[in-house]
């Protein structure tokens, strides 16, 4: 089988290909950072220093995953940034467990960077705020970002995809609506 010119071309820059795609995965790595000690921060201030229902922040796994195929020929490579904190509530009977999430997830048919809660007990939290919140149920927080969540009722998430239009003020906005709109609300209903 014969190369293709476009196959020889990309081989022949590919140090330079994977030279820019560290550098970029490292300026938007240290873009993401600083919102995991914000939202740690926050939880901390909103519901621990309250001692509003027994609950407690725990880390999650910060990390960056490379998902090469382990076989050839090479089908696809996905490549995902993640952020997690969790807060769970001590108590025996109906706790109130979820997670925040936040990252990039940068697939072949996905490219986007987002803010998610995802709730781990069997309460009903996200399921009352997808109910109640206009903004959520409209879907779309603006033309670049959109309010999405999975058919079960246990996440909900705004997102938005990563073009020439991603900055510092894009992911600050797409914090900000995951804020206002999915967190404050969810702990609203804790009180």
């Amino acid at each position: 089988m014969e190369l293709s010119k476009l196959s020889i071309k990309c081989l022949e820059n590919m140090p330079m290909i994977t030279g820019t795609m560290v550098t970029a995965v490292n300026e938007l790595y240290h873009a993401l950072s600083p919102y995991y000690g914000d939202y740690w921060g926050f939880l901390n201030e909103k519901i621990v220093s309250d001692k509003q229902g027994g609950f407690k922040i725990r880390n999650g796994v910060t990390g960056f995953v490379e998902d090469f195929k382990k076989s050839l020929p090479l089908t696809t490579i996905n490549m995902s940034m993640t952020w997690e904190i969790f807060l769970d509530q001590n108590k025996k009977t109906n706790p109130k467990n979820f997670g925040i999430y936040f990252g990039c997830d940068m697939y072949e048919n996905q490219n986007i960077l987002y803010f998610q809660l995802f709730e781990t007990s069997d309460t009903s939290l996200v399921k009352e705020l997808l109910k109640n919140n206009r903004f959520i149920k409209s879907k779309n927080a603006s033309p670049d970002y959109q309010y999405k969540n999975y058919e079960e009722e246990k996440d909900v998430w705004v997102e938005f995809t990563i073009d020439e239009t991603l900055s510092s003020e894009k992911i600050k906005t797409c914090s900000e609506l995951f804020k206002t709109n999915i967190l404050i609300p969810i702990l609203d209903q804790l009180k």
